[in-house]
């Protein structure tokens, strides 16, 4: 570390403020989204296509600030202390809420409410790369495959909640949008609270100079990660991730709705199970790997993962199995994505990692464009269905799968090696 900053245990009161300061973060950036969604879909009733235009348009809102700004932000988690960075952006939240309060006791010209959420998406965009940088700097290395566990999970129970949280505003205030925009405020403001008590990160080593080419950054990143080949790795697979997370949340609605034919909130249980499974599987993944690297759980995940895509797309299901094969998929999503977070994270050279973060951070929510488009030519120019868009994305986790262990047979022995042990067969494992 760069200087002589001791090291926290993960159950440090100040670790719990990160926690919760970040939890507060996700669930207000998609109670705010959802909010923003259901307003697009009430615009002008009978008027859908202008509706759907709205609700298309908010999501790319969303997503741009990530593409525009990542690189800026990087740059600043390299450049000056990552728990400053964290207040800086974290503040910047107020701003936003404050003016989608005004805009909400305006009559809530839907126009000005994207222009607000662009804002509160370009806090996450800053926020980000330092929240997932800090976390090596001021906790022990055996804790940090663990934290990483905890921030997987409490991120997705966040985006879950906040999603609900969102729904039942709209439900209960559609007629009085400014105790919306109040709640919200508030919990900004509670957030922001909690992340000045964060753990104190160490001065930065960097001395870079600011370039104000927003791609400037994601440049120099992408041959620092793509020369070292633990982090191409981990890169490659937290795409694959994100480009499968996303076309998993656009098809599980519609599997719900045309397949199943169940309720927009039985549809949505869908969802919220996958949620849960990526948070349970991250968690566990954490709690396995005990500051050790376990690329191993990378394959098991994937091959629970891909199995259960296969399966669940491949035969006629009822609601019930539906829900029981989600929660399973996103545990192995879960177990496959946290040993690559902590590879990114605490492989990345210290005076480097809000660059590696940034550039990750960039590429991720490339693929979740990406994702959006897969999912309007399967669906809607291929026509299939929920269930048959689900056996597709199987069946590419399979090919991919395939061809991480015909690339990295190391993968397969080591997870063939540990599964052994695991069933005692320690004996065979010693002789060979």
């Amino acid at each position: 570390m760069p200087n002589a900053l001791i090291p926290l245990k993960l159950s440090h009161p100040r670790v719990l403020c990160y926690f919760i300061a970040q939890f507060f973060s996700a669930f207000n950036d998609n109670a705010f989204k959802m909010v923003i969604s259901l307003a697009a879909l009430s615009v002008q009733h009978g008027q859908t296509g202008e509706s759907a235009a709205y609700l298309s348009l908010t999501s790319a809102v969303f997503i741009l600030p990530f593409l525009f700004f990542s690189g800026y932000a990087g740059y600043l988690a390299d450049r000056y202390r990552k728990d400053y960075v964290l207040m800086f952006s974290k503040s910047f939240e107020i701003v936003a809420m404050f003016l989608a309060l005004l805009v909400f006791m305006d009559d809530s010209h839907l126009q000005l409410l994207l222009v607000t959420l662009f804002l509160m998406a370009t806090h996450s965009a800053f926020f980000s790369p330092s929240k997932y940088g800090i976390v090596p700097e001021v906790l022990r290395g055996d804790d940090v495959a663990k934290a990483n566990g905890y921030l997987t999970m409490t991120t997705y129970l966040a985006i879950i909640g906040g999603t609900m949280f969102g729904g039942f505003l709209w439900q209960y205030y559609a007629h009085d949008h400014t105790v919306i925009g109040l709640i919200l405020l508030a919990i900004a403001i509670v957030g922001t609270l909690f992340v000045y008590v964060v753990p104190k990160a160490p001065k930065s080593a960097s001395t870079a100079a600011f370039h104000p080419n927003p791609l400037h950054e994601i440049k120099k990143g992408l041959p620092l990660i793509w020369g070292a080949p633990r982090l191409k790795g981990a890169l490659v697979g937290s795409v694959a991730f994100w480009l499968l997370a996303s076309l998993m949340y656009l098809t599980v609605l519609v599997y719900g709705k045309n397949v199943l034919h169940v309720s927009e909130t039985k549809a949505s249980a869908l969802f919220a199970l996958t949620a849960i499974g990526i948070g349970a599987g991250a968690l566990w993944a954490g709690h396995l790997s005990k500051g050790r690297d376990r690329l191993n759980l990378v394959v098991y995940g994937l091959i629970i993962l891909t199995l259960s895509q296969l399966i669940l797309g491949s035969f006629p299901f009822g609601y019930w199995i539906s829900l029981g094969f989600m929660a399973l998929l996103g545990f192995g999503a879960g177990l496959f994505l946290l040993p690559l977070v902590t590879i990114l994270t605490r492989e990345a050279p210290a005076d480097k990692r809000g660059q590696v973060m940034a550039t990750s951070n960039f590429i991720d929510m490339a693929a979740v464009l990406l994702s959006s488009l897969l999912f309007w030519l399967l669906h809607g120019v291929a026509g299939l269905d929920g269930r048959e868009i689900i056996l597709v994305v199987g069946v590419g986790c399979a090919l991919g799968f395939i061809a991480m262990l015909w690339v990295v047979p190391m993968l397969w022995r080591g997870a063939l090696i540990q599964l052994l042990r695991g069933v005692g067969l320690r004996r065979i494992v010693k002789k060979r």
